[in-house]
């Protein structure tokens, strides 16, 4: 089961807050759907600029797995967690 421990949003809170981000991040991960375009990914998103880059290097340097919940190819958020 996967453990949300840290999210790294790069949209306001009032546009999606970091409870919801972590219900989309488990829900994808769990496979279910209706998450309005939503998709949950394991690998660094292509063209992830030096502030994306610095929060992955933070997180995994933690000891925690990565992953990145995009919309319409647009990274929203990066998550570390545990299994």
């Amino acid at each position: 089961m996967m453990t949300v421990l840290d999210i790294f949003s790069w949209l306001p809170a009032n546009e999606i807050s970091l409870a919801e981000i972590e219900e989309i991040i488990l829900g994808l991960n769990d496979g279910k759907s209706g998450f309005d375009g939503f998709t949950l990914e394991r690998a660094l998103p292509s063209g992830a600029d030096d502030c994306v880059r610095e929060a992955v290097d933070e997180l995994l340097g933690e000891g925690k797995k990565v992953c990145f919940l995009m919309k319409g190819g647009r990274l929203i958020a990066a998550a570390g967690y545990r299994d």
